[in-house]
Order: C-alpha cells, then structure tokens, then sequence
C-alpha cells in the first residue's frame, strides 16, 4: 500500500475567522466539491493556483484516495480526487 504526502490542488474561497486559517475547496472524482478549513502553512502556492498537503493512501487508474490534514464540512477526512489534480513531489510544485 502506498502511503506518501503529495499535495492536491484546490481553490482558496477565503480567510477563516482564526488569522492563520483559510478556507480551500477540493472537487472529489465525482464533481462534487467538499470545503476544509486549513492552516496556511498546509497550503503552496504556484502562480495563481494552490496545493493543499495531504496524505495519499492509494492510487489506482485515475483515482487516488488521500487523508486530508482536517475534516471537510461533511466530517469526513478522506477524499477521492484525479490523479491529475495530486502532485506527488514538491518539486513538481515549481515545474506546473
């Protein structure tokens, strides 16, 4: 089983109530967007778009299963999300 930090690419919907917290939303496999409030050094920024840190546990296909760092709003902290929206190396960060 794989298991390794990667960073998955959401979109910033803005600051939270606590000044080192925002509000990100990430769209699963099946097009349904699920928003987490996360600490700001859990995100990195390239450009104009933005990464948040988690933790793959699997990758199959097109499909990878990742542990986010907090709970989304449905109280769950696994997500499905593409392969294509997962960098699995900082380095590709800088490269995107």
């Amino acid at each position: 089983m794989q298991n390794n930090q990667v960073h998955i690419q959401c979109e910033l919907l803005g600051d939270s109530i606590f000044p080192n917290e925002v509000a990100v939303q990430i769209e699963t496999v099946d097009s349904n967007p699920v928003s987490v409030l996360v600490d700001n050094s859990l995100l990195e920024a390239h450009d104009s778009e933005h990464f948040l840190r988690a933790v793959m546990i699997e990758s199959k296909d097109s499909v990878s299963v990742c542990l986010l760092p907090t709970e989304t709003e449905s109280g769950s902290r696994w997500v499905r999300v593409q392969n294509s929206s997962v960098l699995e190396k900082r380095q590709e960060l800088q490269v995107a």
